[in-house]
Order: structure tokens, then sequence, then C-alpha cells
């Protein structure tokens, strides 16, 4: 009879642990379960598994150590989707994760306010810019994490490039230099406004600023590199500076980079004006140049 009561009462507790999900470890160490309901009033609201379910507390912020979400399911299925590249299929996953944290934004650690920047990223990898930005707006005064925010300001301005909105980019891009931001860590805000310049025929500042993440940045950002390479090179040509030019060319080899992939809009070389129209007609994309084909035009090698 006693064995078969304490197996009634182990299956018990493996059902209370099934059903309460979620977890507040609190700052004198003790754990209350039960399901997050939400803030109200400045107050963490939880379901108590131990009342049934009848019971709603409230928590002071300032009371809780650590939240922990029994979502783990939908964790694992998240991971699984970005590893196969599968950004809508892991958009669904990460719209109830981040459902569920976005209320306790300001209290979480890293690893949770990370699942924020996974969906911004799922956004843009499935061109929902419009849809980015607002949310990054919405977000960003209230993330904590510095690594994470300044990644988010980075998506902003990639979004709003690709989002054809060229004087929004600038005014992120040129709030991150004067913030501190500097090449070795990303060459994007460098890239952008030296792409600007160049369009305006203002060959020796869209020089400067290419070559800032050219002598800076970091190795494995070939890609933007690329740009930049690209960018110096076309603006050499502007200043007529043909050894510099031939330099970076000589260089840009050497370092295994290919010509870049696309620059945005018509540019303006010298006498030559190379609209977007004659370069790359693709429809279903956005505007874009591709600078080998600009080569081409100049009869460049």
């Amino acid at each position: 009879m006693m064995r078969r009561l304490l197996y009634i009462f182990a299956l018990l507790i493996f059902a209370f642990e099934l059903v309460a999900k979620d977890q507040l470890t609190l700052n004198d160490g003790g754990k209350v379960f039960g399901y997050l309901q939400g803030m109200e009033g400045g107050y963490v609201r939880l379901a108590d598994a131990e009342q049934n379910w009848q019971s709603i507390r409230r928590f002071s912020p300032d009371t809780i150590r650590l939240f922990h979400f029994g979502d783990n399911d939908l964790v694992e299925a998240t991971k699984q989707s970005l590893e196969q590249s599968d950004y809508y299929g892991a958009l669904k996953f990460l719209t109830r994760l981040v459902e569920k944290r976005e209320p306790y934004l300001g209290l979480l650690p890293k690893k949770e306010e990370a699942f924020f920047l996974k969906y911004i990223h799922a956004l843009g990898e499935t061109q929902q810019f419009g849809k980015a930005l607002g949310q990054i707006k919405l977000w960003e005064i209230q993330i904590q994490n510095a690594e994470i925010l300044q990644t988010l300001e980075l998506c902003s301005l990639n979004y709003s490039w690709k989002s054809n909105d060229p004087s929004q980019a600038q005014l992120i891009a040129e709030e991150l230099i004067e913030n501190g931001y500097k090449s070795s860590l990303h060459p994007t805000p460098w890239m952008i406004l030296a792409s600007l310049e160049l369009e305006k025929e203002n060959y020796e500042r869209a020089l400067w600023l290419s070559l800032q993440p050219i002598t800076f940045g970091a190795s494995d950002e070939a890609d933007d590199l690329a740009t930049c390479y690209s960018i110096a090179i076309l603006s050499a040509e502007g200043t007529r500076d043909e050894t510099l030019k031939q330099s970076l060319q000589r260089e840009m080899e050497a370092r295994r980079l290919a010509w870049t992939r696309e620059l945005p809009r018509t540019l303006n070389i010298g006498s030559h004006t190379i609209a977007l129209e004659k370069i790359d007609p693709r429809p279903g994309t956005s505007k874009s140049l591709n600078l080998t084909q600009i080569y081409q035009t100049l009869g460049q090698p």
C-alpha cells in the first residue's frame, strides 16, 4: 500500500512539473512555479501552480533574480529551423517566444533578450524590413544588453538601406560613428556613407570613408570589405589616382576578395553616368548595381 502511495505521489510530482512550466527564482533563493501572466501595475503576475492555478501572485521586479520560461520545445524548434536556414519556419516559433518574453523586457538576461535579436534577423532574412524596423524602435528603449543593442542598431542601418531609405541609413551610420563605433567591429556604417558620397561624386570623401574598414576592418567581413574596396577603387578612378587604384586592385586580389555584390541606385564616375536600368534590370529585386558590370562599362580590367 505504501509503495503504491509513493508511486502515485511521484506521478503527481511529475505531472506538476509538466504543468508548472514557468519559474521565478527570487533573491532569497526561493523558487515559484506557475504560469507567467504578464505585468500589471509594475508587478510580475504569475498563476501559482501550488494553488491549482487559481491564485495570481504578484512580485516586485526587484525581488526577482531570474526568469525561467518553460518553452524549451519552442527554443529547440527555433534552433533547428535556423540551422536549416528556414527563416519562415523559425519566425513561427520566434513569434511565440518573443510574445511570451516581451512584457518583461528590461528585466531579462542576455540569453533571453537574444530571442528578440533572432526575431529581427529572421524578419530581415524574409525581406520584412519595415516590420523589423518598427519592432527595433519599440524594443531598443527596453533592451538592456549593450552588445544586443549595438547589433540592433546595425540591423536598423542595414534594413533602412535595403528598404531604399538612404536618408535614414545615413543618419544611423553617422550616429554610430559619432558614438565611437569602430570600423574594426563592422564596416557597414562606413560602407554606406562612402556609397552615398560616391553617388554625389565626392570622390575624396568617399575614398577616405571606404579606406577606414580596409585599413582597420575585421578580416572576417569579406563581403562588406569587398564593397569598400570597390568604392575605394571607383573613388580613386574619380580622383584620377591611377597608382592608388592599381594598388587597391592588387591588394583586393591578394586578399582573395571578389568584386562586390551590389551598390544601390545610379553611380556617376567622371563623365560616365551608369543608370540602373541599363545594368541590372532584374524584376522583383531591389534597385541595385553590380560593380563588375560597372567596370566592364568603364572598360576597367
